[in-house]
């Protein structure tokens, strides 16, 4: 008979510290959507969240931080449904362009938050809070590796580069016209008209890496991974 591993399980005191934060979360993502994040107080998200004003200081210092936080969590989310979205989706550029059709909805939904998500993003001073950003953008990172390595087995791009740096070229090419389109400099019809362009304009890149010899395959530091852009 094999031998069972018994899961550890969860104290009640952790369990319990879990539930509070999902609901201050849940919360926050709720009021900040209905009054629009300026408008939204610590109070309010104490009420409703159920607990003490002095028990959400245990959760976060500040409604910024509870932004962060918020966008932190959903973001994991839009990224696995955007990844499954477009697995299936060829040729790579049009992947990458599938990939990035449920972020930008997410932005859509509320494009002030979204503003004020993104001017937060660029001021995070809580290390714990970084952290849990760059698993986001480190999640993206990979799932856009994964479909460059798919193209690379398919013969449809070159291997004799990185799929991991490829990732984050791909990355900053979407981040900066996103970061354009919630300026209002673009309108959305033209931020996807500029981002197929790009996409496209890197294929060919890619498929010709092998006869010019560029974008060689290096290692990624640990260090160059901790320069990593934010969403």
């Amino acid at each position: 008979m094999s031998e069972q591993i018994a899961t550890p399980r969860i104290g009640r005191r952790e369990r319990n510290k879990r539930e509070k934060r999902e609901r201050i979360l849940a919360a926050a993502h709720k009021l900040f959507r209905k009054n629009g994040f300026a408008a939204t107080t610590l109070q309010q998200i104490a009420d409703l969240a159920d607990v003490g004003f002095g028990t959400l200081y245990l959760y976060t210092k500040s409604k910024e931080d509870l932004l962060v936080q918020v966008f932190a969590v959903d973001m994991h989310a839009v990224i696995d449904e955007s990844f499954a979205a477009a697995r299936a989706t060829r040729p790579l550029p049009a992947q990458f362009v599938r990939f990035f059709r449920p972020l930008l909805r997410y932005h859509n939904q509320d494009l002030r938050l979204a503003r004020a998500m993104f001017r937060e993003l660029g001021a995070i001073n809580n290390v714990g809070l970084r952290h849990e950003v760059q698993t986001v953008v480190d999640s993206t990172y990979t799932k856009l590796a994964t479909f460059v390595t798919m193209a690379q087995e398919r013969g449809e791009v070159g291997s004799d580069f990185s799929a991991e740096e490829a990732a984050r070229i791909v990355f900053a090419i979407y981040h900066d016209f996103l970061t354009a389109y919630l300026g209002e400099y673009v309108t959305g019809e033209r931020f996807w008209e500029q981002l197929r362009r790009s996409f496209s304009l890197l294929m060919a890149g890619l498929a010709t890496s092998q006869s010019r010899g560029s974008f060689k395959k290096r290692p990624t530091s640990a260090l160059a991974r901790s320069r990593s852009a934010k969403i």
